[in-house]
């Protein structure tokens, strides 16, 4: 694709487009329209087009309000209020965008949405937080501050399992409008009740992540509750989950957010506990993170008093089906377990001697070689498959 050529053709249509979409009587043209922006901001030029065009960011964060507020009423509204809400959800890909949504009100739609009792605009409202968040410098805090943290509170409702979304309800109404319309059914537009739940949580649980990761949000979070749902989500069979939780550990360890805030033993325990699953990703996002806690010197201490360092170093590092030998494991995640076994034995009293004891001064002076020749001998004796 070539984007300025593309966004030059497309440019001239947007006026016309957001014309229809806005039209007093809104009907199957103005659903077309949004069907038609919603396919076109998929490509970076046509976002740039319409973010460019002077009233098309906030002529569509106002309709997303006009036609959540006459869903209640109408609930035929629902294929377009859920296309409208993915038009904003592709432009907020744009760092252009960001402030002229922001300054539309964009948080207090993506709000209003969390509510409503149907998983693909939850979904598509979540996706807008997403973009915004990866986007600009303190645009995370700004979610999290707003309407002083209730709309926070709205996104970590989503991680709930009972979530009061009427997923049968919300396939009638979508496949007969898409029929009415000689619309064929979008990808993804036939979901179990399951599914659908899962597709929110699982949305959910990447924008708390991504939040995470800026310090002063995810200190926020920490007041709003974040550590029950990393508890809760440590606990899920699915696997995004699991890593999820994983990762706002980490992200609260790599922001000093656990100096103010230290998670309690029973979260750090699950998460040790996630070195020996058999999901090799999540174990290895477990080993990431048990990593990060033990290069902090808050929850070293923790740790320590808790029995698992250096006893989970020394497993580690002495186990032939350890995961730090696995193949697959990547070399930045080996590099980070050797750097937390320094800090592990220069920090703690009784550190050294238990390391030595353990045979592991040849990883602590061999560095990386060493742990890369016990690699080679894992696979070499068929022991490079661990994980749990």
């Amino acid at each position: 694709e070539h984007s300025s050529h593309y966004a030059f053709a497309v440019a001239p249509t947007v006026p016309l487009l957001m014309d229809v979409v806005t039209a007093k009587e809104p009907g199957a043209a103005a659903s077309m329209a949004l069907r038609t922006l919603l396919a076109l901001t998929v490509s970076q030029g046509c976002r740039q087009a319409v973010t460019r065009h002077p009233t098309a960011i906030p002529t569509l964060v106002g309709l997303c309000h006009a036609l959540g507020r006459g869903l209640h009423a109408d609930e035929h509204l629902l294929a377009p209020y859920t296309d409208a809400l993915g038009v904003l959800q592709n432009l907020a890909l744009e760092a252009e965008a960001h402030e002229p949504m922001l300054e539309s009100g964009v948080l207090d739609r993506a709000g209003a949405a969390l509510s409503v009792h149907f998983a693909r605009p939850r979904v598509r409202a979540m996706s807008v937080l997403h973009n915004l968040a990866c986007g600009a410098a303190l645009s995370g805090v700004r979610i999290v501050a707003s309407g002083s943290g209730l709309l926070l509170a709205k996104v970590m409702q989503q991680l709930d399992r009972d979530l009061g979304i009427d997923v049968d309800h919300e396939q009638r109404v979508l496949h007969a409008t898409w029929e009415a319309q000689g619309l064929r059914v979008p990808a993804g537009g036939s979901q179990s009740a399951t599914e659908a739940v899962l597709s929110v949580r699982k949305r959910a649980a990447v924008l708390v992540l991504t939040l995470s990761s800026e310090a002063r949000a995810c200190r926020d979070m920490v007041q709003h509750n974040l550590m029950r749902f990393v508890a809760m989500l440590l606990e899920e069979e699915e696997s995004i989950l699991q890593q999820a939780a994983l990762g706002i550990l980490h992200n609260m360890c790599h922001g000093s957010v656990v100096t103010a805030a230290a998670p309690p033993a029973s979260v750090l325990e699950k998460a040790v506990d996630h070195l020996d699953v058999r999901d090799h990703s999540v174990a290895e996002t477990a080993l990431l993170t048990v990593s990060q806690m033990a290069q902090c010197a808050a929850l070293r201490r923790v740790l320590d008093a808790m029995g698992y360092i250096p006893e989970v170093f020394v497993n580690l590092f002495t186990s032939p089906s350890s995961i730090l030998f696995n193949g697959h494991t990547q070399r930045a995640t080996r590099e980070r377990v050797v750097a937390a076994l320094a800090s592990v034995n220069s920090s703690l009293a009784g550190g050294a001697e238990a390391v030595e004891a353990a045979g592991l001064q040849r990883f602590l002076q061999g560095g990386m070689l060493a742990v890369d020749a016990a690699v080679q001998e894992a696979k070499r004796g068929g022991g490079g498959g661990g994980g749990g």
